[in-house]
């Protein structure tokens, strides 16, 4: 028997019965016909897609709660509206055009790209706290045309908004940024409209540059993908009017997905950006309790990581528990001891999916599933998976292979004409068709939910001055999971500084890339 997995039959009803019932099937048929069935179909499932939906289905419930408080859909849908408007009027953005959005957390995020999307844009999300060197890179072979961005980037954009040119990455585009839209807008005409071109976006999800040059990666559009939706929905259990804390990035595939789930079901997005700005060894893991208990939180998203440090709040504080419906975790592999911690304050309610930005999620695990170390469940709807071997051959059952999947949500394939995409992780699939994750195929390391080559991070250190020689480790980490530990000879007279290494990586690879240690030889 080879390892080949897909949803059975029960499974299938199961899970759809399970997202029609979170989409309100049975509360709201109207307006879930209006979005799903109407809307979303004509305007595409994208941020603009959903933000022009449900701006006019939804209207004045909240929609968002970020640092500034809290924000409807029709006051999202008119901003954006405004928006788009003002870059059509002024020129900036049209169909087609290759858009950069580089915002924080928050209601800026959705403003900016449902805007770009609006006037028919190609849109690219990238995160504020990319890497210099990784930004350069991404930018000098992206062709974008216009960067609207927030202030507080991790990098420079080291461009003035009249068009003058980046000297590193040779970028000659306009950048407008948050604080310029509501002077951008005041000087559009009050009547000027867009003709509607949400259809005609098109989305891209761009890598943190942690491994090597980002990447972007277009964001397909299907028919079939509200069946992929309507089955996590399921699992995720998000109702309409519900608060969720959405903790993961939202320029990340499992961010962007969460809230826009979330949008569309009608329950209210908290986002990070309302958690008080702390690292998570600062404890972040009390202010997003906190920020459970203020909101009314019914339902967390979150990497591992974040997922540990809610766990070690919740250990520490002497209050009840808060009554949450799902504690929900992908981007990385959950630990036992986390799995037991939060099952202990909340109840089962924990799920974890496994997939990628350019897969979409296409395993979960529920239930007694989640406390099997490693195990990630069986293929959701429209999802199948494949262990093979170096030959490209499935392996029999229970041996060890690359893991290789199909999904209604996936954008890129291995090659062209195949459907296929392999995920770079070593697994199995048991007897039962569940799917258990051994770890990278390669040498790149999840921390946090980022992937970092520390191969990368060695060169980087070898380049700086006085040091010799370098050497990058991955090791356990009670918080992350995973952190790097880099020891590096100084060159013979010369002297290193770790806080000035760890100020250098981070500029140029990104936070996520920057070792919790640095050990210096002889010192």
């Amino acid at each position: 028997m080879f390892s080949d997995a897909r949803a059975t039959l029960p499974e299938v009803v199961r899970q759809l019965w399970g997202g029609l019932r979170v989409f309100g099937i049975g509360s709201q048929p109207v307006t879930l016909a209006r979005i799903a069935l109407g809307g979303l179909p004509r305007h595409g499932m994208t941020v603009a897609g959903a933000i022009a939906v449900t701006a006019k289905v939804r209207g004045d419930r909240v929609a968002l709660l970020d640092d500034r408080g809290a924000v409807t859909y029709a006051e999202l849908g008119r901003a954006a509206d405004r928006l788009a408007s003002a870059l059509d009027h002024h020129r900036l953005a049209g169909p087609g055009t290759r858009v950069a959005v580089i915002c924080h957390d928050d209601r800026d995020l959705f403003i900016a790209a449902a805007a770009a999307g609006l006037v028919g844009a190609q849109v690219a999300q990238l995160s504020p706290r990319m890497g210099q060197a990784a930004f350069d890179a991404w930018l000098a072979g992206s062709e974008v045309e216009l960067i609207l961005h927030a202030p507080g980037s991790a990098f420079s954009l080291d461009v003035g908004p009249d068009g003058s040119e980046n000297p590193r990455s040779g970028y000659r585009g306009r950048t407008v940024a948050t604080s310029e839209f509501p002077a951008l807008i005041a000087t559009t005409p009050a009547g000027h409209r867009v003709p509607a071109r949400a259809r005609e976006s098109a989305s891209v999800m761009v890598t943190s540059g942690t491994t090597g040059v980002p990447k972007g990666v277009a964001i397909g559009r299907r028919a079939s993908q509200p069946l992929a939706a309507f089955a996590l929905a399921g699992a995720t259990r998000i109702r309409p009017g519900a608060p969720t804390l959405v903790w993961p990035p939202l320029h990340h595939g499992y961010g962007l997905a969460a809230a826009m789930l979330c949008l569309v079901v009608g329950s209210p997005v908290v986002t990070a950006s309302a958690l008080p700005r702390l690292s998570l060894a600062d404890g972040a893991g009390d202010a997003a309790l906190a920020a459970v208990r203020r909101y009314g939180v019914e339902v967390v998203f979150g990497v591992p990581a974040q997922l540990r440090a809610l766990a070690g709040a919740l250990a520490r504080d002497p209050a009840p528990a808060p009554r949450l419906r799902a504690v929900l975790s992908g981007s990385d592999l959950l630990d036992q001891a986390t799995v037991t911690t939060l099952q202990e304050a909340v109840g089962p309610v924990l799920a974890d999916f496994y997939g990628s930005t350019e897969a979409g999620t296409f395993t979960m695990a529920t239930g007694s599933l989640v406390a099997d170390q490693g195990c990630v469940g069986r293929p959701i709807v429209g999802a199948r998976v494949q262990i093979v071997g170096e030959d490209g051959i499935p392996v029999p059952v229970g041996v060890p292979g690359t893991v290789r999947v199909r999904s209604l949500m996936a954008s890129v394939a291995d090659e062209p004409g195949s459907s296929w995409l392999s995920m770079g992780d070593r697994g199995y699939l048991d007897e039962r068709g569940r799917l258990h994750i051994l770890g990278r195929s390669g040498p790149v390391a999840r921390l946090g939910g980022e992937f970092v080559d520390p191969t990368l991070v060695e060169k980087l250190l070898e380049r700086h001055p006085g040091v010799a020689e370098a050497v990058v480790e991955v090791v356990p980490d009670e918080l992350h999971g995973q952190r790097l530990v880099a020891t590096v000879t100084p060159a013979t007279g010369h002297g290193v500084d770790p806080q000035h290494c760890r100020r250098v990586i981070g500029e140029k690879l990104g936070p996520a890339a920057v070792p919790r240690e640095i050990i210096v030889r002889g010192i």
